[in-house]
């Protein structure tokens, strides 16, 4: 796991220091972390249909049963 987290700071770092990143500039490099992490068996999607209580950024499926519902930011 400490591997996927210093990859993801270092992306994070990278995109920080443009001074021009916005939330879904930011997304990309957390989307790769929790694919990397989670491996095979999830399904992750970025910005799914709307549910009940809103617009989630990302869901994370297995077996096509949503587990987590991810919301990102600056």
């Amino acid at each position: 796991m400490k591997e996927y987290i210093s990859e993801y700071i270092k992306e994070l770092n990278i995109l920080y220091k443009t001074e021009k990143a916005k939330e879904l500039s930011y997304r990309t490099a957390l989307y790769k972390l929790l694919k990397d992490y989670m491996g095979a068996g999830f399904v992750l999607i970025n910005e799914p249909e709307h549910i009940d209580c809103g617009a989630p950024d990302l869901v994370i499926q297995k077996s096509g049963i949503p587990v987590a519902y991810v919301e990102t930011k600056n």
